[in-house]
């Protein structure tokens, strides 16, 4: 019997585009949307953007569909470095859809504002007195923000006005929200995009006026982007393949993510799902502003983070004997550094004062470019009088910080006070009479006290984070963002 050839069919090579959690559910579509065609197959790599950033300086990536292009500017600049020779590390980008930056206000300050009735924008912001929060400018979120003031602003002066008004920054669009508006509010005004609003508002019950700056509102691209010289099988053809997917999705699936399809769509009612609590501003007036290019964003970026309003912040340092075990102190010491180096504002200042079996103050308020420690200051030894030092932190805070800048405590405890003369409730007391002082706290390892920090971060509307001797350094870099 004769046999009968089979044909063997050469397998696809499949592209891996490395995506952000954030457009999951776009590249979804356009995959699923191009499989059907059969002529290329794609694979998605969904991560945080930060991974996505990092997967793609390090050349493991051709296809990219970061957070925004911001974080494509962020990865041209890293690819540039490693690549040296390169100028333009980024073969293609293709727009999928734009987010606006916006105005959250709480009812109460757009009543006083009459923000629903007439425009309001970045010039109104600065000539305001109004608390204000949004992202640090060293992360991308706050970058947008920065981009959007310096762009609309017309002097240097009309930014410090702003930035005087900001009580707390934070690391993304979402951890503001969260801090600034659910369980009541807490601020006047959130600067944010816009599809950050959405996402928040299905999450949480919140009440708001959405406003869209009339005198320079940021459009601000998501695009799909291929890395220069990556080699794959018809890598180019493939990423117009998938490119076109992308931009011909439904306008229900863009809205979905928070997006608009185009800039021309920002001037239109918007026609979002529906969220309870949000009401939208008029649009009339609206004055879009594109994204500049990748070398004025890095000007702007580097700038912005210097013009943060200044911090007056008092470092308490647990000192106590149980430090000395399982390395704690010297990664603690590792975050305190780290923290030290991210800090904003050349004028800010920082205090030290050490936990043992009494505080005692190491250095006073210091310039940050004239702050030092020798690790020999905070040796462990002794008992956890973490309550005292927190009431010496706050009376210095009270005494010698500058109204100008904000004040903030920042203290980490391994283990249990045990050492305090100041009872904890005269001190949760003294943080409600000064409320321009917060404190934030870390919870070090399984032994920490967490409770007496939640009671000061309660007291001060401040924040207590948790983890051991691996996560302090990141724990640090991530508290340094609030100022």
């Amino acid at each position: 019997m004769a046999l009968t050839p089979k044909l063997i069919a050469r397998p696809m090579d499949t592209h891996h585009v490395a995506c952000a959690k954030e457009h999951e559910s776009l590249l979804a579509a356009a995959i699923r949307k191009v499989s059907l065609y059969g002529r290329y197959r794609f694979s998605a790599w969904v991560q945080s953007d930060d991974d996505v950033v990092r997967a793609a300086t390090g050349r493991d990536f051709g296809f990219l569909l970061p957070k925004s292009e911001l974080s494509l500017h962020r990865i041209a600049d890293g690819l540039e470095r490693r690549l040296e020779h390169s100028t333009e590390p980024l073969s293609a980008t293709v727009p999928v859809g734009y987010t606006p930056l916006v105005f959250l206000l709480n009812p109460a300050a757009a009543s006083r504002l009459h923000a629903d009735r007439v425009p309001f924008g970045w010039q109104d912001l600065a000539s305001a007195s109004l608390k204000i929060r949004h992202a640090s400018a060293r992360q991308l979120d706050g970058e947008a923000v920065a981009i959007a003031q310096h762009l609309s602003l017309s002097s240097a002066a009309d930014v410090e006005r702003v930035h005087q008004q900001v009580e707390e920054y934070g690391p993304d669009d979402l951890s503001v929200l969260d801090r600034a508006a659910k369980g009541g509010w807490k601020a006047d005004v959130v600067i944010a995009q816009e599809r950050s609003v959405l996402e928040f508002a299905r999450q949480n019950d919140v009440e708001g006026l959405v406003v869209y700056p009339h005198d320079g509102t940021l459009a601000l691209p998501v695009s799909f982007a291929l890395v220069r010289g990556w080699y794959g099988d018809d890598a180019e053809g493939a990423f117009a393949h998938l490119a076109e997917a992308l931009q011909a999705l439904p306008r229900s699936t863009v809205a979905a993510a928070g997006l608009h399809n185009n800039v021309a769509e920002l001037n239109a009612t918007p026609t979002f799902p529906q969220t309870s609590g949000l009401q939208w501003a008029p649009h009339a007036g609206m004055q879009p502003v594109v994204l500049p290019a990748r070398g004025a964003v890095r000007s702007i970026r580097e700038l912005a983070f210097r013009t943060q309003r200044a911090v007056d912040v008092c470092l308490v340092f647990d000192a106590s004997e149980s430090m000395g075990e399982g390395g704690k102190f010297d990664a603690a010491v590792e975050g305190v550094e780290a923290f030290l180096v991210l800090l904003g504002s050349p004028a800010s200042r920082v205090a030290l004062i050490r936990i043992r079996s009494r505080a005692e103050t190491v250095a006073p308020l210091t310039l940050r470019s004239q702050f030092r420690f020798e690790p020999v200051s905070v040796k462990p030894d002794g008992r956890t009088a973490l309550t005292d030092a927190v009431s010496q932190a706050l009376n210095m805070l009270t005494e010698h910080g500058y109204r100008s800048n904000n004040r903030a405590i920042v203290g980490f405890t391994d283990g249990q006070e045990n050492a305090s003369h100041r009872p904890g409730a005269d001190v949760e007391a003294a943080f409600r009479a000064h409320p321009g002082i917060r404190f934030y706290g870390i919870a070090y390892g399984a032994d920490a006290d967490a409770s007496i920090l939640e009671r000061f971060a309660a007291a001060s509307d401040g924040l207590v984070v948790r983890g051991g001797a691996a996560q302090i350094k990141s724990l640090y870099e991530r508290l340094s963002t609030y100022f």
